[in-house]
């Protein structure tokens, strides 16, 4: 893949998920194989938008999840937000 195709398909990437955020988006989730990018997109996307909230965060899971879950509830605990998910998938 060509460097410059890279760059453009990742800065495409990130002015789509920047304008979901346009559209008060409260939480994103990027899946993928390792090594395509999901992290730098992520954060970049993050810096991008974070000044449109209050708070914001990063968490990075590892591959079993196994740790997304709780990191998740203390964070919303931290946050004083009271409904909790009640599974992974809605953290």
């Amino acid at each position: 893949v060509d460097l410059d195709e890279e760059v453009l398909y990742r800065k495409q990437c990130l002015l789509q998920i920047s304008s979901l955020y346009v559209s008060k988006v409260k939480e994103l989730c990027l899946v993928g194989i390792g090594g395509i990018g999901k992290t730098t997109i992520a954060k970049a996307t993050l810096n991008d938008v974070k000044h449109m909230y209050d708070a914001s965060c990063f968490v990075e899971c590892d591959e079993s999840g196994s740790n997304c879950y709780k990191t998740s509830c203390s964070i919303l605990e931290q946050l004083k937000v009271e409904a909790k998910p009640k599974h992974l998938k809605e953290a």
